[in-house]
């Protein structure tokens, strides 16, 4: 009975596990997409606003410094407030400046929205590492990490591939696809694991 219920144990650790690994690694896809699409907007929006090089780069800085700046206090802030709703919060930021830049008619506005984005991209990595992490024993953190990271460079590569297929190809505008793919963002939100311990 004892060694049944050890295997039954081990069975629902097993699945619970794989449901983080695949849930974490579904949102880091698409997070790293939003990443490097904003590359691509750099582009779409120097066209719009008629921007120099230097105001490129100044919007680049702005959204990457953000971003980068605020992994850490994003991870503390999830450890003290709880990471799924941290977690979820960002996504939701992240998906209403997307939708926000479908609008945007002046450079205040722009500047405002990028800042937004980097500052709710900056909380996944920490967070989502720290639900692999936890769940994970040390003999296979290494693996569950690597396959997470696989999923980000794939949604590194994949996502503004996408977008420019649709924008350019497929004649939607960037607008439009902004639009649908911030609704899309919103719904990863129920799929973020709920951890305890």
């Amino acid at each position: 009975m004892s060694h049944n219920f050890m295997n039954n144990s081990n069975v629902l650790s097993y699945i619970k596990n794989n449901k983080i690994l695949c849930a974490t690694s579904i949102v880091h896809l698409f997070y790293d997409g939003v990443t490097n699409m904003h590359y691509l907007l750099f582009t779409l929006w120097q066209q719009q606003f008629g921007l120099s090089m230097g105001q490129v780069g100044m919007l680049k800085m702005l959204f990457t410094g953000a971003m980068s700046a605020l992994q850490i206090p994003a991870g503390e802030f999830g450890r003290i407030s709880g990471e799924r709703k941290v977690l979820i919060g960002g996504t939701l930021l992240i998906s209403t400046s997307l939708l926000l830049y479908a609008y945007i008619s002046s450079m205040f506005s722009l500047v405002v929205l990028i800042i937004l984005a980097g500052i709710s991209a900056s909380v996944q990595h920490p967070l989502a590492s720290s639900f692999i992490s936890r769940h994970y024993s040390s003999e296979q953190t290494r693996v569950a990490l690597s396959t997470y990271n696989f999923f980000g460079d794939v949604g590194k590569r994949s996502t503004p591939f996408f977008i420019f297929f649709v924008t350019h190809i497929n004649g939607l505008g960037y607008r439009h696809t902004l639009y649908c793919f911030s609704w899309y963002l919103c719904l990863l939100c129920p799929s973020i694991p709920v951890t305890k311990g």
